[in-house]
């Protein structure tokens, strides 16, 4: 069934609603799930490649390695044979629509670690962009205290040449460059998973 078919369909049968009974709403989830997948299948095939620049691992790595100073070890784990960099503003619409914004920061529980892994994951599963990492490593803080954090680094297109920025999951603010400095806190990566 063609996708302007099956929304029509959709539309009819919610038009139709206050004579249905509770039971057949499965069908309609059912439907909305179809569209769903439906979209997201055009997004990716046709979409998705207007939005992106699809790499290689050699060049996501030659871009990262480019950004750690020579007296600096910083492990960069690489899981994928291309990836797909995002222009600015696609970035900035996974960044303004994230998960992040839904969740509570808990102790122990739900940290640092759990808010950069949510934004990794609903970057891959709502956008298809496998180009944000996670990152593990020291942050000296304004007081002068360092602790270990844990934070996001984003591969974006930007005025066609692609850049790494920072992402704080937390704060949702990011910035420009693999060692950098938000609202006070310096950022030193020791592993990268990407």
């Amino acid at each position: 069934m063609s996708t302007v078919k099956m929304i029509l369909r959709w539309i009819r049968r919610i038009i139709s609603f206050r004579k249905i009974r509770w039971p057949f709403i499965e069908g309609y989830l059912t439907d909305i799930v179809e569209v769903f997948h439906e979209a997201r299948n055009l997004y990716f095939e046709d979409v998705l490649p207007k939005l992106t620049t699809k790499m290689s691992y050699d060049e996501v790595d030659k871009i990262l390695q480019s950004e750690i100073p020579a007296n600096v070890e910083v492990g960069a784990l690489l899981m994928d044979d291309s990836y797909y960099i995002p222009s600015k503003a696609l970035f900035e619409a996974v960044d303004r629509t994230g998960v992040q914004k839904f969740l509570e920061y808990r102790k122990d529980v739900f940290d640092c670690d759990d808010f950069a892994w949510a934004f990794k994951a609903y970057a891959s599963e709502a956008f298809l962009l496998n180009s944000v990492g996670f990152v593990v490593g020291k942050v000296r803080m304004p007081n002068g205290e360092e602790g270990l954090h844990a934070w996001n680094i984003a591969l974006v297109e930007e005025h066609g040449k692609t850049v790494v920025y920072t992402v704080e999951p937390q704060t949702d603010v990011y910035s420009k460059g693999l060692f950098t400095t938000i609202d006070g806190w310096e950022y030193q990566p020791m592993l990268i998973i990407m």
